[in-house]
């Protein structure tokens, strides 16, 4: 009786468990498309199925100009040759090329907090504690999204929330070549008032694999 009620509260435990796990993935370079096409697909799993880990993404996408939910056609500032696509989180138009750490997430957001503001928080923390860990100092605005040196932004933050799971993520500028921001609006800040960064920029010599150490030991999902 007893070896029996053991096994049934074993049995109750393990999707629980599974329900908070999460996949610690690192790629090299990944199509903007086929990113964002496996972040979802894992989603959708998640939202349906508690066995199934949640996921933690790091990767670079090669150069592309990324419109979310709310880009305008003005945004784009200088046509060329890097492509176009439309992402499904929320914000405006953004770069992504070589040198940017993203980390995509797909998360059930219960599991941390119900509140959407306070998801924000929590991966801006995340964020800035390993920016921080790098070298240059961050802070928020209250007027802008995004961890900020000064006026110029460092990092950038765009999610999905669909069915209480948590996609899409961060942008980290490590090493990016920062002129390809001229051609865009980025996340709607006007050039005069702000501009971009990185941590090689604000001049800390930091490897990618470094970088990626400091995000997995201040993740606050792991």
């Amino acid at each position: 009786m007893a070896e029996t009620s053991n096994k049934y509260c074993q049995l109750e435990q393990e999707p629980q468990k599974a329900k908070t796990q999460v996949e610690w993935r690192v790629s090299s370079q990944v199509e903007f498309q086929i990113a964002q096409k496996n972040m979802l697909q894992r989603a959708q799993k998640l939202a349906t199925n508690n066995n199934i880990p949640q996921l933690v993404w790091l990767l670079e996408h090669p150069h592309i100009i990324s419109l979310g939910r709310s880009a305008k056609k003005n945004d784009i500032l200088i046509k060329n040759n890097i492509p176009i696509v439309h992402a499904t989180r929320g914000g405006q138009t953004t770069y992504h090329g070589p040198g940017q750490r993203i980390v995509y997430l797909a998360i059930r957001m219960q599991n941390h907090t119900k509140s959407v503001r306070e998801f924000v928080q929590i991966i801006q923390k995340w964020a800035k504690n390993a920016i921080e860990a790098c070298g240059p100092k961050v802070h928020t605005d209250k007027n802008a999204i995004g961890l900020w040196v000064g006026r110029k932004k460092i990092a950038a933050f765009g999610l999905r929330i669909a069915s209480g799971i948590v996609t899409h993520g961060i942008a980290i500028n490590h090493e990016v070549e920062l002129k390809y921001f001229k051609n865009i609006i980025p996340c709607g800040m006007q050039h005069k008032i702000y501009s971009t960064t990185s941590i090689a920029n604000e001049g800390y010599s930091v490897s990618q694999e470094k970088l990626d150490r400091y995000l997995k030991k201040t993740c606050p999902f792991l």
